[in-house]
């Protein structure tokens, strides 16, 4: 027992909560995460992450029932301190639930006191999707075909921000379970490809958005130039690169936490060679070669940047 009875007197009287901060829901957070305004502060999150100004530790993870996990992720940017707690639990799917669920919580970074509780799913949906594009607009100038395999959350939000970024493009999409792959296209306007061969096929942009346990991209799916941005193995045992992908250069959202958890990273022993970051700030140069490769494990810093744009949008925070 760390406190006796007179030491937890002494805390409630220090630091009383009145009452419960408010609550966004995802509505809130859909009106004030607009596409222009969510990338250009994911490329500002890449940046302070980089550079040291946003710290955050590596995330810890709790394994749920199945192959269930519970992600710890906290962060400071600006004005804010935030965390966030999301769960993936992928037998959710056979119970026609969402696989993905999360909350964050943001306090004042100067006082911790609470602001505010923010639907973190719909956050984390978005923000992934912005840091891509974000990341993209700083080594592809011009995309006139963009491919995009998996079909779920991220396959949809990232077609919306890609066809943000890059108007006029074409976006295809494939899956291995076709008829996913068909109503998305169906639904978001993109093309439906059958196979992955013919999704990557002539693409400067391939997105792998996958739920994948072993790779489903290699180098010969790929077009000389592209770019490759993979979403979908951010944790120990998760694949969706095959090991010829990455003899190539290997770019992070973090160097230490993708060599730490990526499973691409790790079943390879390959490790990645430079920040996204520092290439969006001019301070690093991109990655030459026949093909380049992003992988985002997904930062706290860019929920806490996103949760900043919310908190201002909504008068929370001042200007």
């Amino acid at each position: 027992m760390l406190f006796g009875l007179g030491s937890a007197a002494r805390i409630r009287k220090a630091a009383p909560m009145t009452q419960a901060p408010p609550f966004i829901p995802a509505e809130t957070v859909a009106r004030a995460l607009t596409p222009d305004a969510l990338i250009d502060q994911m490329a500002r999150a890449l940046i302070a992450f980089s550079d040291g100004s946003a710290p955050q530790p590596l995330r810890s993870s709790t394994p749920l029932d199945g192959d269930g996990v519970m992600l710890s992720m906290p962060a400071r940017f600006g004005d804010i301190a935030a965390v966030k707690v999301v769960t993936f639990c992928p037998g959710n799917a056979d119970l026609g639930l969402h696989t993905h669920h999360a909350v964050i919580v943001a306090l004042t970074a100067d006082t911790g006191i609470p602001i505010a509780m923010i639907d973190g799913t719909l956050v984390t949906t978005l923000r992934t999707a912005a840091a891509s594009a974000a990341a993209a607009r700083g080594v592809v100038d011009q995309a006139n075909r963009i491919a995009i395999i998996g079909a779920g959350v991220q396959g949809r939000a990232h077609i919306d921000a890609f066809r943000h970024l890059y108007p006029g493009a074409q976006i295809v999409v494939t899956s291995r379970t076709a008829a996913n792959a068909q109503a998305l296209a169906a639904d978001s306007g993109a093309k439906f490809a059958e196979t992955v061969d013919a999704a990557t096929r002539d693409a400067q942009i391939v997105i792998a958005c996958t739920s994948a346990r072993a790779p489903v991209l290699f180098d010969h799916h790929i077009a000389d130039g592209a770019l490759v941005v993979s979403v979908g193995a951010p944790l120990p045992g998760w694949r969706e690169l095959d090991s010829s992908l990455l003899a190539h250069g290997v770019m992070a959202d973090s160097v230490a936490g993708c060599n730490a958890e990526s499973g691409d990273l790790l079943a390879t022993e390959r490790q990645a060679d430079v920040e996204m970051g520092a290439i969006l700030a001019g301070t690093t140069a991109a990655p030459t070669g026949r093909v380049r490769v992003f992988m985002s494990g997904g930062l706290a810093v860019e929920d806490a940047a996103a949760a900043e744009l919310i908190l201002r949008a909504e008068g929370l925070l001042p200007g």
